[in-house]
């Protein structure tokens, strides 16, 4: 579950946070299928800019890490969205 707040809607800034399960599936070159099971989080934020008022688009860039037993996963992704408000 990701949220996504705006603390002045009018500036287009906005912050995202949220957390879930992770579950990885892994098969390898023997056909053995392994599965670890955890919890993962993200953090960002971006920026709506309005091209008109139906449509808007937003830069991003979010911080993710997750846990699933013994494996860890941390990220940078940055990304270009476009909404429909």
């Amino acid at each position: 579950f990701i949220s996504q707040l705006y603390p002045k809607k009018e500036s287009g800034l906005f912050a995202k946070v949220g957390g879930g399960y992770v579950d990885k599936w892994h098969n390898n070159q023997y056909g053995k299928t392994t599965r670890k099971e955890g919890w993962g989080l993200v953090v960002g934020g971006g920026y709506d800019f309005y091209l008109n008022d139906k449509v808007a688009v937003s830069p991003f860039a979010n911080f993710s890490y997750g846990e699933a037993e013994d494996l860890k996963y941390k990220a940078i992704t940055f990304g270009l969205g476009v909404t429909f408000p």
